[in-house]
C-alpha cells in the first residue's frame, strides 16, 4: 500500500523514482553486513584496454549479478551472491512492483 501511494504521488509530481523508507529491515541489513565486511568482499582484477590513465589492470568491486557484455567484464562473486540472495530477491520484487505501476 505504501508503494502504491508513493507511485501515485511520484507520477503526479513527474518524478521517476521512489524511496520507500525501511522497505528492508535495518536489523536484517545489520545482520547481513559483518560477513561481507570480514571475508566476502573480494575485489577482482580485470584487464582493461588502457582506459582511464592508461592502466590495464583494474581492481573492481565484487558483484551479485553481472550483465553480459560489460567492459571490463567480471564474474559474479558466488559467495556474496549466495549470502545476499534473499536481499537480492526482495529488491527485485520491490523494483518489479514499482516498474509495473510506472508502466501500467
Amino acid at each position: 500500500k505504501q508503494i502504491t501511494k508513493g507511485i501515485i504521488r511520484a507520477k503526479l509530481s513527474k518524478r521517476r523514482h521512489l524511496v520507500v523508507p525501511r522497505a528492508i529491515s535495518p536489523t536484517y541489513l545489520d545482520q547481513l553486513m559483518p560477513p561481507i565486511v570480514t571475508h566476502l568482499f573480494d575485489p577482482q582484477t580485470v584487464t582493461y584496454n588502457g582506459g582511464v590513465a592508461n592502466i590495464t589492470n583494474w581492481k573492481i568491486s565484487c558483484y551479485l549479478e553481472v550483465m553480459d557484455g560489460g567492459v571490463p567484464c567480471t564474474n559474479p562473486h558466488e559467495g556474496l551472491r549466495s549470502h545476499c540472495w534473499e536481499l537480492l530477491e526482495t529488491c527485485n520484487g520491490l523494483f518489479a512492483n514499482w516498474y509495473r505501476q510506472q508502466h501500467a
